[in-house]
């Protein structure tokens, strides 16, 4: 459920173009709860010409925000992986 909600306020973010869930081999999932904290691991694309470290900052921050709002998890650990760089900005 983090994990989802983790997606979608990713996908929330003007320079994301795709937003998948990372699991790593040895966890069950992308997003794991551990009493109010959670972790949570993403894949992104994002549209070309973006400034990278700009938009993590961002994504870290509205991922974080909307988690949060929605679960009331404080979300302890995001781990972002830019995937691929493509499209064109809107």
């Amino acid at each position: 459920m983090v994990s989802k909600i983790a997606c979608v306020a990713a996908a929330e973010v003007p320079e994301v173009r795709d937003v998948q869930p990372r699991g790593l081999p040895w966890t069950p999932s992308a997003g794991e709860v551990h009493g109010d904290q959670a972790v949570v691991r993403l894949n992104v694309s994002v549209a070309y010409p973006s400034p990278l470290p700009a938009v993590a900052a961002r994504l870290r921050e509205h991922v974080i925000r909307r988690v949060a709002a929605q679960t009331g998890l404080h979300v302890t650990r995001l781990d972002i992986t830019m995937t691929d760089v493509g499209g064109d900005l809107p």
